[in-house]
């Protein structure tokens, strides 16, 4: 299922990722 709406929205899901890891650190 991520791997679907990875290649839907694969800059969307990026940047969600980005985001997660400034939060995360």
């Amino acid at each position: 299922m991520l791997q679907k709406n990875q290649k839907k929205i694969p800059h969307l899901y990026s940047l969600g990722l980005k985001k997660n890891n400034k939060k995360n650190i």
